[in-house]
């Protein structure tokens, strides 16, 4: 079966680590992940497991070699993958740190060993989705830039997430009982909301501990690890820091179950209370049209659908299957407010708010609603040409809104 080129892209690839470079090859894989996360936005899981060994209470079977190195990633689609494995980070990784790992070099004998490529030993499968789920996680990811001066960070936030993407916040970290020079050491770091001016309180309020990795594979490069703690949250959060020698930029790519900008200010009041999962979410959608083809025509325009058709020539929307939070909710109806109409709304999960409404006039459409933010989400609504008052709204994380 041939697979569709819009469809994600899921693969288990196995590399094997020369005996006696682990340490050097893993610390190689780090950064690469590192920076596939701030430059590849459409590589959606980029993750690598070695064995774990010497646990007789979860042994492998059969037993795994302690070099294995095992590759999960998933990708937006087949131009994803192939950018990655065609680009420039991949590309260098390969020339510069190949040699750390297993190649058919290894394994040939004689001439043919001199003969072949100086590059990893793979072996790769493709997967296909049938079913399942992935548990919505509250980890996430982001990057962050510091610009190092003497006794303190000064930095802007982005997280790769929904509804954080191409949004950044500022942080800044004050020195504590350290001598100024270089950026190891413990600070006093505040974090402010994506678009807050350091005038309003920060979002988040603690302690940022900055340590060099020794040893790096990378002479040019100075590596650290970082760790954000706070008294108002019983979680930490963590990253990977790498600056070039003599350089006043530390980059730095970060992972937790504490975004900055998620929870609540270190300001305001007692946390938000647990509330009982609501079940029976909003699944499907009908835009019953008075000329259905031409209406086709619109949203595949518009938005790139592709349609199955089904009893009476009904064209199915299908969408694959990814961890999204999803919401729903019922308000008092004002006829005199566009949008709040008595009657029912959906909302479309668009990227871009203004994007896609300037694309819809192009295909002869309107705005109905212009982009506005309501408790944290950004939304919008728009008519389609015959009239249907389509709902828009920016991704949003789990935990958005009241």
């Amino acid at each position: 079966m041939t697979t569709s080129p819009t469809a994600p892209v899921h693969l288990i690839a196995r590399w094997t680590l020369l005996k006696g470079r682990e340490q050097e090859g893993l610390a190689a894989l780090k950064r690469l992940a590192a920076e596939v996360l701030a430059n590849e936005p459409d590589t959606l899981v980029y993750s690598f497991h070695t064995p774990r060994v010497g646990d007789p209470a979860l042994p492998s079977l059969p037993t795994a070699s302690p070099q294995e190195v095992v590759f999960y990633e998933a990708y937006r689609n087949r131009a994803a993958f192939e950018a990655h494995v065609k680009g420039p980070l991949f590309t260098k990784f390969l020339q510069q740190y190949g040699d750390l790992f297993l190649s058919p070099a290894d394994v040939l004998p004689g001439k043919a060993a001199s003969e072949a490529p100086r590059s990893p030993f793979v072996v790769l499968q493709f997967l296909e989705l049938q079913d399942g789920f992935t548990r919505q996680s509250e980890r996430v990811d982001g990057v962050a830039l510091y610009q190092i001066e003497p006794g303190r960070l000064q930095g802007r936030w982005t997280a790769s997430v929904p509804g954080y993407n191409g949004r950044t916040g500022i942080e800044l970290a004050e020195k504590l009982g350290s001598p100024p020079g270089g950026p190891a050491g413990q600070y006093h770091v505040r974090i402010w909301a994506p678009g807050d001016p350091t005038s309003k309180p920060p979002i988040f309020e603690g302690t940022l501990n900055v340590t060099e990795l020794p040893g790096g594979t990378d002479p040019a490069l100075e590596s650290y690890q970082l760790q954000w703690t706070s008294p108002q949250s019983p979680q930490a959060y963590a990253g990977l820091g790498l600056r070039p020698k003599g350089s006043s930029q530390l980059s730095v790519s970060y992972w937790n179950t504490v975004l900055p900008g998620a929870g609540q200010a270190v300001s305001s009041a007692a946390p938000r209370p647990s509330v009982k999962a609501n079940r029976h979410p909003s699944v499907m959608f009908e835009i019953l049209a008075q000329d259905q083809g031409s209406l086709l025509e619109f949203y595949r325009a518009l938005f790139g659908w592709e349609y199955r058709f089904g009893s009476g020539g009904f064209a199915y929307v299908k969408f694959p299957f990814q961890p999204q939070p999803l919401m729903g909710g019922i308000g008092q109806g004002d006829p005199s407010v566009q949008g709040f109409e008595p009657g029912r709304n959906f909302y479309l999960l668009v990227d871009n708010l203004q994007a896609t409404l300037d694309k819809a006039h192009a295909l002869g459409g309107s705005t109905y609603v212009e982009p506005t933010i309501v408790d944290g989400y950004h939304c919008a609504m728009m008519r389609d040409p015959q009239g249907n008052v389509i709902g828009l709204i920016e991704p949003f994380m789990p935990d958005a809104g009241p």
